[in-house]
């Protein structure tokens, strides 16, 4: 049978499949759709779309070998992910994010925290030329002390996107950014100054809206004298130090050296892990409820893997002081 392209009706049945197999898991099932239903529906649309290929002159393995490697085009991505998880938990014990936090608290206004979280990852991803490992990192920590001053996780997500994604635009360590003159033959700074011309408007927009939601908008309602209980409670269970920003300035070091982002990660993550043995022996013990090696490795491990929480005897700060590893990440 010969090859064809597929009728617009065809080409769009498979996502009609899945747009109606996903509202219909989440009538059903609500939330708990993400546990089974939804990796169907996909599985669903799938199907669908293969035997469009097949109707329309496409051989079955041709089609496979076509999902093969698109599939892989997106197991970097998973893996980052992952390692996002367990840079989480191992940052969590190392001291890291609660350091962050605490510092972030005493530092930053509820009225231009989200200009700051924007313009602070803006920087670090334009320093590295990764907006992934810019979130992963100071995006972590942001969000944490977001909580912290009682802001809508959305909106913190919103300004570390914002400026993490203004960075790698225009980042020359940027993987796409070098890519797309390369593939169409231009220059890599003619690129850059042409991105400039869409790239800072929206930018300043974005600044704006967010000065605008800080200054005249629901800002946060937490106090000082709560914000100081927040910082006393994790002073009191986390030793707060230089040492603890050592994994994440050795992760922008290594990606600001051009270090492919899955490495670096990983590294950022070992690195919390060896910062939190050397100066969190006790927080370390406390959480292994004993002195013992074997308890220290089993928390560093399932901070690494699944959830991990600082106990405070504070709702809000341990919900701060938690992290889910691999597992919150599928």
């Amino acid at each position: 049978m010969a090859k064809s392209a597929p009728k617009l009706w065809q080409a769009l049945l498979p996502l009609v499949v899945l747009i109606a197999l996903l509202v219909a898991n989440l009538l059903v099932f609500g939330d708990g759709s993400l546990g089974g239903p939804n990796q169907f529906a996909l599985l669903a649309g799938a199907a669908v779309a293969l035997v469009v290929g097949i109707v329309n002159g496409h051989r079955f393995p041709d089609l496979v070998d076509h999902m093969t490697r698109s599939i892989a085009t997106a197991v970097p991505a998973l893996l980052i992910l992952l390692l996002i998880g367990s840079l989480a938990g191992s940052w969590l014990l190392s001291g890291t994010v609660p350091a962050m936090i605490a510092h972030g608290v005493q530092l930053l206004s509820p009225k231009v925290f989200l200009v700051a979280a924007c313009v602070v990852c803006a920087i670090v991803s334009l320093a590295t030329g990764s907006s992934w490992s810019t979130a992963a990192t100071v995006g972590i920590a942001l969000i944490g002390v977001g909580r912290a001053l009682d802001l809508h996780e959305g909106l913190v997500a919103g300004a570390v996107i914002s400026g993490a994604y203004f960075g790698d635009k225009l980042s020359p360590l940027s993987d796409t950014t070098n890519l797309a003159p390369a593939v169409a033959g231009g220059e890599l700074f003619t690129h850059i100054r042409y991105l400039l011309n869409t790239t800072l408007p929206s930018m300043a927009i974005a600044l704006l809206l967010f000065g605008g939601i800080g200054l005249f908008g629901e800002a946060g309602a937490a106090s000082t004298a709560q914000l100081d209980e927040v910082v006393a409670a994790i002073r009191g269970h986390v030793r707060i130090g230089w040492w603890c920003y050592l994994p994440p300035v050795a992760v922008i070091v290594l990606i600001a050296r051009r270090m492919p982002a899955l490495p670096a990660l990983f590294i950022g993550a070992l690195m919390g892990l060896v910062v939190a043995l050397l100066f969190q022996q006790d927080l370390l013990s406390a959480l292994a409820d004993g002195p013992g090696l074997k308890g220290r490795y089993r928390v560093l491990m399932e901070a690494l893997v699944t959830r991990t929480e600082v106990p405070t005897g504070m709702p809000l700060v341990d919900e701060l002081l938690s992290a889910k590893g691999m597992a919150g990440m599928l």
